[in-house]
């Protein structure tokens, strides 16, 4: 398959069951695994047990699955970060000094 241009990704992830993205287990992942979002294995074993779990899935589980995706990933959308991230970023070059929860102190 090689590498796609990102327009021709949707015609390739319409027809896949199930997909792997190797990502280290740390703080950005761990959330979605804790939420069942996404499936973590730690092993080989691990890998095919859950993968062979995932599909023999319901339709209706996996519609369910498939909405409870699509809410956390339309609150975390690039869409949704961006104006939040370019404030962040104006600000700083405003001089106004942040808090540690990323707001502008007052």
């Amino acid at each position: 398959m090689g590498m796609q241009e990102y327009r021709n990704l949707p015609a390739f992830l319409a027809g896949w069951d199930i997909a792997i993205m190797p990502f280290a287990r740390n703080d950005v992942v761990r959330p979605y695994g804790e939420l069942g979002l996404v499936a973590i294995a730690d092993s080989a074993d691990a890998f095919v047990a859950t993968a062979e779990a995932m599909l023999r899935q319901s339709a209706t589980e996996r519609a369910n699955w498939l909405r409870e995706v699509d809410a956390l990933l339309a609150q975390n959308s690039w869409d949704q970060s961006w104006p939040k991230m370019s404030h962040l970023i104006d600000e700083v070059l405003q001089g106004s000094p942040l808090t540690s929860s990323g707001t502008a102190a007052d």
